[in-house]
């Protein structure tokens, strides 16, 4: 059963240039690219972002005249592993936005944020590759930012923590109870071998290592990141790699979690459109 109704999400279109939307656009490399059909990047928020925080992510392909998604999926759903069935059909209802709008044949991104943003795209992909409607979109490129981080307890925590819009008391108040169900699951699967054999729902870097996506995908990352690892991050590289798969990256040594945009503005639009700019001199037999 749907228990998840409306998604709240926000989709921008650019004004239409002509009767038949067929336009040009001329990136910074100097590359002409000329395409019938307008890209969409779907932005995929962490958790607790607000939309004022994602729109300034979804306002670098804005400016491209790319038509652009932004959803984040609510904290209790990415957090409590009870809820992954949610964050399926939650999956299901983004995708089924673009047919809705009739963008199922157009170039698709993924900009994913933090691990939240992680949790959504492992589920959009699932479908992607399991469906034989989803199967019809092309996806272009994935741009991880500060993603995947393997699951470490401590991590989830102060990542559950700073994604509260409450005073200090009750922050830690949650945290702390969050710590002990964690806590008393991990337990409960290392003494009894029937739970530890169970599929974990939850389990995304692992997950997200063997995505049977093949596109080419672009990891935005810092050394200075306290919530997902540097080490993560470069194993995660490495195990795409030896997938076949092009991978391009840029590790930061000061920006914090979430933080790169902020912190090193010029370059982090540079390599995203640098990024898209590649991935769409492929053909979709290469892309997808």
């Amino acid at each position: 059963m749907d228990t998840v109704g409306i998604i709240k999400h926000k989709i921008t279109f650019p004004n239409a240039d002509s009767e038949d939307d067929n336009f040009t656009f001329l990136p910074e490399d100097d590359l002409k690219l000329n395409l019938k059909k307008r890209p969409v990047v779907i932005v995929l928020g962490w958790a607790g972002c607000t939309e004022r925080h994602l729109s300034k992510y979804s306002a670098i392909y804005e400016q491209r005249r790319f038509i652009t998604v932004q959803y984040t999926a609510p904290t209790d759903i990415l957090f409590f592993s009870g809820n992954a069935a949610k964050l399926k059909i939650i999956a299901q209802k983004l995708l089924d936005i673009l047919f809705e709008h009739n963008l199922e044949d157009h170039p698709l991104f993924f900009h994913i944020m933090s691990n939240g943003g992680g949790f959504v795209y492992n589920n959009l992909t699932a479908w992607i590759h399991s469906s034989s409607k989803y199967s019809r979109l092309q996806v272009y490129g994935c741009i991880y930012d500060s993603c995947p981080g393997k699951r470490r307890i401590l991590k989830a925590v102060k990542a559950f923590m700073a994604s509260l819009r409450v005073n200090t008391f009750l922050r830690y108040l949650f945290g702390f109870g969050l710590l002990l169900i964690m806590t008393a699951a991990k337990i409960i699967t290392s003494l009894f071998p029937y739970f530890s054999n169970m599929k974990k729902p939850f389990v995304l870097y692992e997950d997200l290592v063997q995505d049977n996506a093949r596109c080419p995908q672009l990891l935005l990352y810092s050394s200075n990141d306290d919530v997902v690892l540097q080490c993560d991050i470069v194993e995660f590289i490495s195990q795409r790699l030896k997938l076949g798969i092009k991978v391009w990256s840029m590790c930061w040594e000061d920006s914090k979690h979430v933080a790169h945009l902020l912190s090193h503005r010029e370059a982090y639009i540079n390599k995203c459109n640098s990024f898209v700019n590649y991935c769409l001199q492929q053909t979709p037999s290469q892309s997808s």
